[in-house]
C-alpha cells in the first residue's frame, strides 16, 4: 500500500461557519436592521429570536426572511435584505467579525505550499469580498 502524499493543487471552502465566526458580525447587523424596520415603520414588535437567523445560516436570504419574519410582506424583506448588507460592510469597516482560531495562519501556509484557495459561497458578492478583504486574506485567495 502506498501513502502518496501529494499536496493539493487547489482547496474550496465555504465561508460562514467554517473560516469566519458569522454571528460575530451577523447579529450586531441583524438587531441593528430591525431597529431601523422599526424606525421606517416596516416592522412592529421585538426582534424575532436570534436563533431563527442563525438556523438559516446556509440558506438563500429570501429564505431566511421568510423564516423570520414569514407574516410581513415581501417588500420588508427586500429593505431587510438593503439594510443587513449595509450593516454588514460597516460592521466589518469597524473591524468587526471574527475567524476561527487558526483559520489565518493555515490559510497562508497552504498558499506557502501552492495550494491554490477559493471560497464557494451563497453569500452575496459584496459580503463574501468584503469578509476577505477585512480580514486581510485577499492576497491568499
Amino acid at each position: 500500500m502506498s501513502t502518496n502524499k501529494r499536496t493539493p493543487e487547489a482547496m474550496i471552502f465555504d465561508l460562514d461557519g467554517t473560516l469566519f465566526q458569522t454571528e460575530t458580525l451577523l447579529l450586531p447587523a441583524y438587531h441593528a436592521t430591525f431597529e431601523q424596520l422599526r424606525a421606517e415603520g416596516l416592522f412592529q414588535g421585538e426582534t424575532p429570536d436570534e436563533k431563527h437567523i442563525l438556523s438559516g445560516l446556509g440558506m438563500l436570504l429570501e429564505h431566511i426572511w421568510q423564516l423570520v419574519m414569514p407574516d410581513v410582506d415581501v417588500t420588508v424583506h427586500r429593505r431587510a435584505d438593503e439594510l443587513l448588507l449595509k450593516l454588514l460592510v460597516e460592521g466589518m469597516a469597524r473591524g468587526e467579525g471574527k475567524l476561527y482560531d487558526g483559520v489565518a495562519d493555515t490559510l497562508r501556509e497552504l498558499r506557502r505550499r501552492g495550494v491554490r484557495l477559493f471560497i464557494a459561497s451563497n453569500g452575496l458578492e459584496a459580503y463574501v469580498k468584503g469578509v476577505i478583504r477585512h480580514q486581510e486574506l485577499e492576497p491568499l485567495f
